[in-house]
């Protein structure tokens, strides 16, 4: 679970009915038309003119070092991580706590949850097992295409960028939507992510001073294999 967000002064809290939707052409061009994916996930890819990203060089611990970069953006000042996958059909009440659904959210500290895709499967004997169903490279950027796709995401006039994507249809009221994910970041930060796949895996080096903590793979889900099926009174 990941951290609450707690508002201080320092936070640059925006009105969403302030915000504007002036995104780069560029940034619309790599993630809404290109849609980058996981060469893994090239099956489920949505279009031909989909992005590749094996095709840069960004493969196995290729693409787990780029993961590792994105990770590094999204640490708080005293070092927690601040964006997390969830193997869950929602991520309502993690964004909340994330203070994203706030309609004068903060903008200006980097976090975010996403639903990865999964399939749950349950034997005769009750076990249960998750499996996920995409990468998480391609679970990321899939949310950012979703928010742009739906024209669900604010900018503020420092550059700061709030995405949200949902599951729920257009016209359903913000206390009913199923949320899937919601990220806060800014431009420079999409720019440079770009810049860096566009570049290839092989200009890409990796930096000394991350921390070990960094170094994991600190983004992935702990699934648990067995679970332990509650019944209620109702069900019996």
């Amino acid at each position: 679970m990941i951290k609450q967000h707690e508002n201080t002064s320092d936070c640059n809290r925006a009105s969403l009915d302030s915000c504007n939707q002036n995104i780069p052409e560029e940034l619309l061009q790599f993630y809404l038309i290109g849609c980058p994916y996981a060469k893994s996930d090239e099956s489920a890819s949505s279009a031909a003119q989909d992005l590749n990203l094996a095709d840069y060089g960004w493969e196995k611990n290729a693409l787990a070092k780029l993961m590792r970069w994105i990770q590094n953006k999204f640490i708080s000042d005293d070092g927690e991580i601040r964006l997390g996958y969830f193997a869950s059909d929602a991520v309502n009440e993690t964004i909340k706590a994330l203070g994203l659904i706030d309609s004068s959210p903060c903008l200006s500290h980097p976090r975010g949850a996403l639903q990865i895709r999964n399939r749950v499967t349950i034997s005769e004997n009750g076990k249960c097992t998750v499996k996920l169903g995409e990468t998480y490279a391609t679970c990321f950027f899939r949310h950012i295409r979703n928010s742009i796709a739906h024209g669900s995401f604010y900018i503020n006039d420092m550059g700061h960028i709030l995405l949200i994507d949902s599951s729920s249809k257009p016209n359903t009221s913000a206390d009913k939507k199923k949320y899937s994910a919601a990220i806060v970041s800014d431009l420079s930060f999409l720019s440079a992510l770009k810049q860096i796949v566009e570049a290839g895996a092989d200009a890409y080096e990796e930096p000394e001073n991350n921390s070990e903590y960094v170094k994991t793979d600190a983004y992935r889900i702990n699934l648990q294999k067995d679970v332990a099926l509650s019944i209620s009174e109702e069900d019996q």
